[in-house]
């Protein structure tokens, strides 16, 4: 799980049932490094491995800017989460001379939450916190300047969140929520226009992909 050299995130959402199954032994009972795993416990791991070998190989555009692109791209980043884990993606779009837009993604992390302690509406501002990280990875190491950034999250408690003053909320939402402000600020000097995380509806939102196991290797190509 954690050898795979995978830098940008790309094939994260395919990872995450492992992560889980990892976090799994580190519960309440947890098993000492060299303890034999449960028989309940192997079977979920061998069903696992088993099925990413079986998958077939998958291909990804080396380039993100597709032949026919015209001027700078929007910059559109996602947050999702669920009791499980957490995820940001990053993708860029871009018009074209002859066709409609084409959107390529860019980045993505998916992290499991915590084993307790952490509640959807705390993990979903994590998520968004990993959003604004990642974003302003792309913004400062892009060789061009994105006309445009557009940033969601279908969580509309967070989105009202981050028009409140940090003093009405308990140290974890505060810190976080200065965070995101303090990042958006320094994006809008990076960019051409940064627009303020908006409300998506969860059937719409890419990152939802990296917040609930089962997704299949095959599936993201």
């Amino acid at each position: 799980v954690m050898g795979v050299f995978d830098p940008l995130g790309l094939v994260s959402p395919a990872l995450l049932q492992g992560k889980l199954l990892l976090r799994r032994l580190y519960g309440p009972e947890h098993l000492q490094w060299d303890t034999d795993l449960p028989a309940k416990e192997k079977e979920a791991w061998v069903s696992w491995l088993e099925e990413l070998l079986q998958e077939t190989e998958i291909h990804m555009e080396r380039t993100v800017r597709p032949a026919g692109a015209v001027g700078c791209p929007v910059i559109a980043g996602f947050s999702d989460a669920s009791i499980s884990a957490m995820c940001a993606t990053i993708y860029v779009v871009w018009q074209m001379r002859e066709t409609p837009p084409v959107s390529r993604l860019l980045l993505a992390k998916v992290r499991v939450t915590p084993a307790s302690g952490f509640s959807v509406p705390r993990a979903e501002l994590q998520a968004i916190v990993i959003m604004m990280r990642l974003l302003m990875v792309t913004l400062k190491a892009a060789a061009f300047k994105a006309s445009r950034v557009v940033l969601a999250t279908d969580s509309a408690c967070c989105v009202a969140a981050l028009k409140k003053a940090g003093v009405s909320m308990n140290a974890f939402f505060a810190n976080r929520v200065s965070e995101v402000r303090h990042t958006l600020e320094e994006a809008r000097e990076l960019a051409e226009e940064v627009e303020d995380i908006r409300f998506i509806e969860g059937k719409q939102n890419p990152a939802d992909w990296g917040t609930r196991p089962g997704r299949r290797l095959g599936e993201l190509g």
